[in-house]
């Protein structure tokens, strides 16, 4: 009975200790008031901007923020950008080249609950080149005459139909609607592409690749450790593969096509009709 009485007191003081050290942490930071910010359910407008002149670039960085660039209904390209007013929020325009930043300046502990989030309307036409970088916020772009590069370490990317892509994730998953000369990679997130035009680099650690439909007219590449390659149609061209241990299923292939593919994997399955 002692030692347990003993084992519930030196617990007890563990964690008072553990709360003590936290709370000065943030109280030598100047973020005393806010050292609990998961009461907080909404976020703020910190940010409204309209843009006539003509954009060439669009780069946007943030680090917990989503990131949405939706068709704008009155033809006006505008930028709102919503979180904590302990958030750094800016939108510059200089030399056609268009610049939004989202910055903490501070960070929750606990469970947050505040909605971070980067909103750009574009108008329809529009053809620029579209450059995002987040840590954990996700990415959804719908269809424009736009080339991405669009890279996050945990965050999800989901885009429409987009000219060239870029594609980059460490756990996220990628979904593609359609795209030309497309470039993506991940390593534990899954690839699902709808349909890939021209070109096709996709390289995956332990996700899987999921392709609609391929319409390839340059040698193209898939690669994977673990995750299986699973193409549903493809045009004539012919199918190099190389597994491991993995089973290889092949409906299509033509030996003496110009146009190749070439699929590797060490552990997954090839599945291609």
């Amino acid at each position: 009975m002692k030692n347990k009485g003993t084992y519930f007191l030196v617990t007890l003081l563990s964690i008072m200790a553990i709360v003590v050290i936290i709370v000065l942490v943030f109280l030598l930071s100047g973020n005393g008031g806010t050292i609990f910010n998961m009461y907080k359910n909404s976020s703020t407008l910190l940010l409204e901007k309209n843009y006539k002149e003509p954009i060439k670039d669009i780069n946007i960085e943030s680090i917990t923020a989503n990131v949405t660039i939706k068709e704008a209904q009155d033809n006006q390209i505008r930028v709102e950008i919503y979180g904590s007013e302990k958030q750094n929020a800016s939108s510059t325009l200089e030399n056609e080249t268009l610049t939004i930043s989202l910055k903490n300046k501070s960070f929750c502990f606990g469970f947050c609950f505040i909605k971070d989030e980067v909103v750009l309307y574009l108008p329809k036409e529009i053809q620029a080149n579209l450059k995002i970088k987040t840590t954990s916020g996700d990415m959804y772009v719908e269809s424009f005459l736009v080339n991405v590069d669009l890279k996050s370490t945990s965050g999800d990317i989901k885009i429409g139909e987009v000219n060239k892509a870029t594609l980059s994730t460490v756990s996220g998953d990628i979904s593609l609607q359609k795209g030309t000369d497309i470039n993506v990679t991940t390593t534990s997130g899954e690839i699902q592409i709808q349909e890939g035009n021209q070109k096709i680099e996709a390289k995956s650690v332990s996700g899987d690749i999921r392709i609609n439909s391929l319409l390839i007219s340059e040698n193209s590449t898939i690669k994977t450790t673990s995750g299986d390659v699973d193409v549903k149609k493809i045009n004539d061209a012919y199918i190099e593969t190389n597994t491991v241990s993995g089973d290889v299923e092949i409906s299509n292939s033509n030996r003496f096509s110009n146009t190749t593919l070439k699929i590797k994997t060490t552990s997954g399955d090839i599945h291609i009709k």
